[in-house]
């Protein structure tokens, strides 16, 4: 019976504990850092020798966002568009974020770069679901280089930097 207690008030000490992690209060604004690491797979359509036409399917999490912020734990979604001239490119696409609370926000972003170096993104949120109904901001971020593909047609990413949200 002892034993029973004992577990009892080790498990309530826990799941309070554990609510409190979950559970922080969404803040409607904020700024902070943000890390991100990806996978996404391509379809390429080279045109002549110095152009380059891709369309990619990008999913990941986010891995660094203060905690009370709306991309804390989120993992994402992206389709997106590149094309590169002479090895310079310009991307764009659409990003859906899913809080572990179930709940959306979305983002456009664009990016400029050279390929297979640093990229420059800036995303702007553009709308979201649930506690993030109307969400506004955006945030400036770069990609790191030098990641190799784990296998043909796919590619791995990392992308840092900061960001702003304000939710009415």
């Amino acid at each position: 019976m002892k034993n029973l207690w004992i577990a009892l008030i080790i498990s309530l000490f826990l799941f309070t504990s554990m609510n409190n992690v979950i559970g922080a209060e969404l803040a409607k604004q904020g700024e902070g850092t943000y890390k991100a690491g990806m996978s996404w797979t391509f379809k390429a359509i080279p045109m002549e020798k110095e152009r380059l036409e891709m369309q990619f399917d990008v999913t990941g999490v986010v891995l660094e966002a203060p905690e009370n912020s709306p991309l804390y734990n989120a993992t994402f979604w992206v389709l997106g568009q590149l094309h590169a001239v002479n090895g310079e490119y310009e991307e764009r696409g659409f990003v859906r974020y899913t809080r572990p609370d179930g709940d959306h926000v979305f983002s456009t972003y664009e990016a400029k770069g050279k390929l297979r170096g640093e990229r420059k993104i800036r995303a702007i949120f553009v709308g979201g679901t649930g506690k993030c109904a109307g969400i506004t901001g955006e945030g400036d971020f770069r990609g790191l280089v030098g990641l190799k593909p784990p296998k043909e047609d796919s590619g791995m990413s990392v992308s840092i930097g900061k960001f702003f949200w304000k939710i009415p």
